[in-house]
């Protein structure tokens, strides 16, 4: 509405009314329209103001937000190509890590090979050794039943001459026998002598003994030792028959040897059970051995024989250690003591 105040030129106002508590008063109010407009301009160019500032703060912080996300994005790819990159790279090093590897599991492998055929060839020319050294021995043993074959033979030609053949059969009897005896020599020879794979099974271990007596005997009666058993060999143990009985020649003739010259020489196999092992004693009553010598008894090549490589004791340690079992030096008040225990089957 238009209105004039005073003498003042009429001018243009907001005009608003409102009744109030009091009956029949009613409440106008004018407000020039300048000063509204201007409040509200004002209002309005505050309010634009704020919107354009909190606008800009947002973008701001939509701006900072994505600016980070880009840093964080690329930050990680970066830290991808890195991973990538050292994985790559320990990638290739596992790899030449393996084929090193491989290559000393073949290196290793062909190295186990060729001990393994070392130690064999080893323990063949081991028994060849042996072998030579009782051949003196087993052919005195064979002497014996061939001469007993040649006095029989003449006896059975003068009997049948006198025609009385029952006596010839008995002397035709006792020739087999003989000879029986002498293939079961020659059979020992030719199977301790030959070279074979070692089979460790469940055997007798009486078997192994008389296997190897049979080839030393000649030798301890030769020397005049007497062998005396003490205990049962009727049990069976895990071993090579072959390669038990290599190590009980090897060590009777040890003994033999160092009882040689000796008048009460004596030498005492025993079998006992003892725990989880079957103890196999071999001792003798000889003159021992000196305790410089018997600290590095089973290093290689030590030895007190002039013709000897020192390899003997030291091949039969491996062949019971092969069996699962173990050989030692025993003490002992004279002599020496020899025991090899083996696991019992």
């Amino acid at each position: 509405m238009r209105a004039a105040v005073g003498e003042e030129r009429p001018q243009t106002w907001m005009h608003a009314q409102t009744g109030t508590a009091t009956p029949g008063w009613t409440l106008h109010l004018l407000t020039p329209e300048r000063g509204a407009v201007g409040t509200a301009v004002a209002t309005a160019r505050g309010l634009a103001l704020l919107s354009v500032s909190l606008l800009a703060l947002v973008v701001g912080v939509l701006l900072r937000r994505r600016r980070l996300a880009v840093l964080r994005a690329r930050a990680e790819e970066e830290g991808r190509l890195e991973l990538e990159r050292r994985i790559r790279e320990r990638t290739h090093e596992l790899h030449e890590a393996n084929q090193a590897l491989n290559r000393q599991i073949e290196e290793r492998r062909r190295a186990e090979a060729a001990r393994e055929l070392l130690r064999d060839e080893l323990v063949q020319a081991s028994k060849l050794a042996a072998l030579g050294q009782i051949v003196a021995g087993v052919a005195h043993e064979i002497n014996q039943p061939v001469a007993a074959i040649w006095t029989y033979a003449d006896t059975a030609v003068t009997l049948l001459e006198r025609r009385e053949t029952d006596k010839v059969l008995d002397a035709l009897r006792r020739i087999g026998d003989l000879t029986r005896r002498i293939g079961a020599i020659t059979q020992d020879l030719r199977l301790f002598s030959r070279k074979a794979a070692p089979t460790i099974d469940e055997i007798r271990l009486e078997d192994a003994i008389q296997g190897g007596l049979q080839l030393t005997r000649g030798r301890l009666e030769e020397g005049g030792i007497r062998l005396e058993r003490i205990g049962s060999g009727e049990i069976k143990v895990h071993a090579d028959q072959f390669r038990l009985e290599q190590v009980i020649v090897n060590l009777i003739k040890n003994a033999a040897e160092a009882m040689e010259g000796q008048a009460d020489a004596r030498l005492v196999l025993t079998v006992e059970r003892r725990g989880e092992r079957v103890r196999l004693i071999i001792a003798d009553n000889g003159p021992g051995l000196a305790p410089e010598v018997a600290r590095q008894l089973f290093t290689p090549f030590v030895t007190t024989r002039s013709n000897g490589l020192g390899l003997g004791l030291v091949i039969c340690r491996d062949i019971i250690a092969s069996f699962g079992g173990e050989l030692d030096l025993a003490p002992s008040d004279r002599g020496a003591t020899f025991v090899a225990a083996l696991r019992p089957a």
